[in-house]
């Protein structure tokens, strides 16, 4: 096994910066009709300034084609967008199915499925004491590896350059191909993004810091707390695209203070910006010119070199007042894809202007080469991406949920299906199947 790192090794410091209020909400009505709608009516742009904006932009992204699915989104960018992928859209047929149970545990976390190369990799929390952390072929779902991590594993996993990486309170890269832990990192991280060959993690058990790894060795190449003592943390993915890592910082119960989204420099660790949002847990999607920042109810898009508010949209119904009503976008070229309200709309990144709309609530979506692919309770929901249009709805099981993301392989889909199995004994468990399908496009 190899060394031992530890991240106090990194330089801490802090910068909690100040801004301006956000502009009011305005509220988008989604349509009645069941047939998507064309349309080009622009989202009112807000007047929002951002502190801290910087004069220059420092080093561009490293990216490159995505291969599989690798981490959460697919991308550093969470974009959830892949192209040069050949998935069915019709006449979808179960290829294989893996099915196993285990001990049902309150609080459970699920954790992503990520794929790359021949394999997937997905982690099982058998128990309290133990997470599984398994390698299985793309081809029919044959475990090639596993690995007891032992580590109550926090979401999210990432495959990248022939290493595996996880997530707990012991940080840890593990050799794709053979499971083998190439180093280990003692203390909590969670939500890997890797881009570039570097690891950005959040890191602490309060969650207050955030830190920039060598992927080779795990050593600290920046870190720095993001939180004061008047906001929760980070709980929710961050994002790095156009040489900038966007961090969620959330707020605490009762207190005045937004949650806001920060800009660093990805190599410098330097704030650039400080955009003030409203709503509780911003999740992030981010290109090198726009970046999402998504509330329970909310959509914002804002410039990424500055933090100016672009536009906004709101969703949100009477039966969902305390549901998250507003999906993470799918973004390609320049049009996001997402569910606002009860609403699928392709919205312009730039403008927030709608081409068009379908009554749906469909999530998480994802394109891939031309469609949106969505999960639906117990189904899987394929839609033009042109036109908005349903092409197919096929039901994956009559028994139990799907959960978590949709994975496109090369061919096939990827899901996760769940439902809680008594035993004879009167004993809760919980059945999990990974169940793959294909079809005809």
């Amino acid at each position: 096994m190899g060394g031992t790192v530890s991240l106090l090794a990194g330089c801490l410091t802090g910068d909690d910066g100040s801004a301006a209020q956000p502009p009011k909400d305005s509220t988008s009505t989604p349509p009645n009709s069941k047939t998507p709608t064309q349309e080009n009516t622009p989202t009112e742009p807000s007047s929002q300034t951002a502190t801290d904006s910087p004069e220059k932009t420092e080093t561009e992204p490293v990216e490159s084609a995505v291969a599989g699915w690798p981490q959460f989104g697919g991308t550093s960018g969470n974009t959830f967008a892949v192209t040069g992928r050949s998935l069915p859209t019709t006449d979808f047929t179960e290829q294989w199915r893996k099915t196993f149970t285990k001990e049902k545990r309150t609080g459970d976390i699920a954790t992503e499925i990520v794929a790359d190369g021949e394999y997937f990799y997905e982690i099982t929390t058998q128990s309290d004491e133990e997470d599984v952390l398994r390698a299985r072929s793309q081809i029919d779902g044959t475990i090639e590896w596993e690995q007891s991590v032992n580590n109550y594993v926090y979401s999210s996993l990432a495959v990248s350059d022939g290493s595996v990486y996880v997530c707990g309170e012991t940080f840890r890269s593990i050799t794709a191909t053979s499971g083998a832990v190439e180093w280990e990192i003692q203390g909590r991280a969670e939500q890997t993004v890797v881009n570039g060959g570097r690891l950005f993690v959040h890191r602490g058990n309060e969650q207050t810091q955030f830190a920039v790894l060598d992927a080779s060795d795990g050593s600290v190449i920046w870190e720095k707390a993001v939180v004061s003592e008047d906001f929760r943390g980070i709980h929710t993915p961050h994002a790095v695209a156009g040489g900038r890592v966007y961090v969620p910082v959330d707020l605490l119960h009762g207190n005045s203070a937004q949650p806001r989204i920060k800009a660093y420099g990805a190599d410098s660790g330097e704030m650039e910006w400080n955009t003030p949002i409203e709503g509780t847990y911003p999740r992030m999607v981010a290109t090198a010119e726009v970046v999402f920042a998504v509330t329970e109810k909310q959509l914002y898009a804002l410039d990424s070199s500055s933090g100016e508010m672009l536009w906004k949209k709101r969703g949100e119904s009477a039966s969902m007042a305390h549901v998250d009503t507003t999906s993470l976008p799918a973004v390609h070229d320049s049009v996001a894809y997402a569910t606002i309200g009860e609403t699928l709309y392709a919205l312009d990144v730039k403008t927030g202007t709608s081409n068009w709309n379908n009554p749906d609530s469909t999530r998480p979506l994802h394109y891939v080469d031309g469609y949106l692919y969505g999960r639906s309770t117990n189904g899987v929901k394929v839609y033009d991406a042109a036109t908005g249009s349903l092409e197919t709805e096929f039901a994956v099981t009559d028994r139990g949920y799907l959960k978590g993301d949709l994975i496109p392989l090369n061919e096939e889909v990827l899901v996760k299906a769940t439902r809680t199995k008594r035993t004879d004994s009167g004993e809760n468990l919980d059945e999990i199947s990974l169940i793959s399908l294909g079809g005809e496009r």
